[in-house]
């Protein structure tokens, strides 16, 4: 058994906002989001970046995800949409909530034989505790608010 004393620390990193897909709605076909949204690309690089997003809600909407967050996106990424692109997920009941990124310190060496063990527990915990996802590619995790999502 791993012991679970001084495994990890927590950093506080910034606050964001993010746009989140509520639960309830997450039956919402990316087909349809992109028929909407699509009217407000002017561009290809407008194209390109709704299609990223649109790939990062099909990847959560298999549970190719870390984490037991809803999707969300910081809305600073979505600033390609305008503001009247924003106003249509929020039409389609997406909330605007504050995200909270913390960087996930283990204080156990990378080099340690049982590493991945110690880090399948440390997320075991934080499922215990806390909404979040893990942000891909880093050691971030998003934290949302209780009752929020």
């Amino acid at each position: 058994m791993l012991t679970k004393d001084n495994l990890f620390t927590l950093k506080l990193v910034r606050q964001e906002n993010h746009l989140a897909l509520p639960t309830i709605t997450s039956l919402v076909l990316v087909k349809e989001i992109h028929d909407v949204l699509y009217q407000y690309l002017v561009d290809e690089e407008k194209e390109r970046l709704l299609n990223t997003f649109l790939d990062k809600l099909k990847r959560h909407m298999t549970r190719e995800k870390e984490g037991n967050g809803p999707f969300s996106v910081p809305v600073e990424e979505l600033r390609f949409l305008e503001q009247e692109g924003l106003d249509e997920l929020k039409y389609m009941n997406w909330l605007e909530i504050p995200v909270y990124v913390f960087e996930v310190a283990l204080n156990v060496d990378s080099s340690d034989e049982k590493y991945e063990e110690y880090v399948e527990t440390v997320f075991s915990i934080l499922d215990e505790l806390v909404v979040y996802n893990r942000v891909p590619g880093t050691n971030l995790v998003n934290v949302y608010p209780q009752g929020t999502v």
